[in-house]
């Protein structure tokens, strides 16, 4: 949402096509989200499941952690993008900076990300405390643009932003999606306590012949073909009780059972990338194309993004095997 506008500045500016270019934004900013506890919600889920810290997506248990398999699948994916985005001489026009109003939004989103890495640490996994670190920081954004709007803070004449209402913005705000999710936790967690997570779990462990690499490899798959079309907030949070519930079945308890849940979170963002439905990303810059007279077809998009995927997939999923699998 923030660079794609400056990308397709940039790109009329040098009058080229911005179709590439946005959605390679799009599916790298998808790709690196998953690298870091605060780059993405499926991460911090995995986090909160896993009990990890900020650290442990580095390092844990004096291994090399999943940041390390996202950035070999970068360089991957890299040639596959370097093919779609060609080389180009053309010097970067100068684009005019617009006026900011105010940087305090900024610092509020920035105080949030930082914070939600140090409780980490203090409390370790995704709980409560960083819920309400993200609540606390929304609540002070909105009281702080009400005051901001009406002036009180010494903002006028200074740039023409900020002008829409607090009611309006909280009026706006996603409701549907917000209950959506609560209702796929608690779906989730009534499936768990019921047995069903499990009993898939072992059916999955059967159909791999009790093989922890078949096992490893019908995760990471089905979540790249999965998450194409399902979110990936709600598959991951779906099924990871399975991937336990595998762990079981293979007889991996402890903390041998990573690599199943790790190679979960790499198909299930990285899948993601196939489609314009897979991830917001995709959907917002598919929506800033479509605004700007430039259409995108389905068929468009999965040209670049499929062989992206496959390449980054494989890579990472290749490096977690190797260094997390069972020995």
């Amino acid at each position: 949402m923030i660079v794609a506008p400056i990308a397709l500045e940039v790109a009329r500016k040098l009058k080229a096509n911005p179709v590439a270019l946005l959605v390679g934004i799009a599916i790298a900013s998808n790709l690196q989200g998953t690298a870091t506890l605060v780059g993405d919600p499926p991460s911090m889920i995995l986090a909160a499941a896993e009990n990890m810290d900020f650290n442990d997506f580095f390092f844990m248990n004096g291994k090399p952690g999943i940041f390390f398999a996202v950035q070999l699948g970068a360089v991957a994916s890299f040639f596959i993008l370097r093919k779609f985005l060609k080389k180009d001489s053309r010097p970067l026009p100068k684009v005019t900076i617009p006026e900011v109003s105010s940087w305090f939004p900024a610092w509020i989103l920035a105080g949030v990300i930082l914070g939600l890495a140090v409780l980490s640490f203090f409390f370790p996994g995704v709980g409560i405390e960083a819920g309400l670190l993200c609540i606390t920081g929304g609540a002070v954004a909105v009281v702080w643009h009400a005051f901001f709007r009406r002036g009180h803070l010494g903002n006028r004449g200074r740039g023409s932003h900020g002008n829409r209402r607090a009611r309006a913005i909280l009026r706006d705000f996603d409701w549907d999606t917000l209950f959506l999710l609560a209702g796929i936790f608690f779906m989730v967690g009534a499936l768990e306590e019921m047995g069903v997570m499990h009993k898939i779990g072992v059916f999955l462990a059967g159909v791999s012949g009790n093989s922890p690499f078949l096992a490893f490899m019908i995760v990471v798959v089905s979540a790249v073909i999965l998450s194409a079309f399902i979110d990936n907030v709600p598959y991951v949070t779906a099924m990871i009780p399975v991937t336990h519930a595998i762990a079981q079945t293979l007889g991996e308890a402890g903390q041998s059972h990573y690599y199943l849940t790790f190679g979960l979170l790499i198909g299930a963002c990285l899948g993601g990338n196939i489609s314009p439905v897979g991830a917001a990303a995709n959907i917002v810059s598919v929506s800033i194309l479509r605004k700007n007279g430039y259409k995108v077809s389905f068929r468009e998009f999965v040209r670049i993004g499929l062989p992206f995927t496959i390449a980054a997939t494989a890579v990472g999923a290749a490096f977690i095997w190797f260094v997390w699998g069972p020995k």
